[in-house]
């Protein structure tokens, strides 16, 4: 088994800095970040779902996160993409100064 990518596929650092210079001090919505990733927004949400059982224990915080993960999970498994309401999708993040 070879680890080739096509010529298709960038890495993602190369897309999340072109993502940042696109966007600089805009506010960017999830649907465009999730657009940007090119079909690795789901791994990308997933790793930063994760991202909070790595450091500290926030009492409450478990059981959201771990079915928000299982959920996103099974969507995986079963071949579909994970879905979230467009209220959600269209919500604006703002950049750090």
């Amino acid at each position: 088994m070879t680890t080739d990518q096509s010529s298709s596929q960038s890495h993602l650092s190369t897309d999340l800095e072109t993502l940042h210079a696109r966007v600089k001090d805009k506010a960017l919505t999830l649907a465009e970040l999730k657009q940007a990733l090119k079909g690795r927004g789901s791994a990308m949400l997933l790793s930063l779902l994760a991202l909070s059982f790595c450091f500290v224990a926030i009492p409450g915080l478990s059981t959201p996160f771990g079915i928000a993960i299982g959920l996103i999970g099974v969507c995986l498994a079963i071949g579909r993409e994970p879905w979230l309401p467009r209220f959600i999708m269209q919500r604006r993040l703002s950049t750090a100064p």
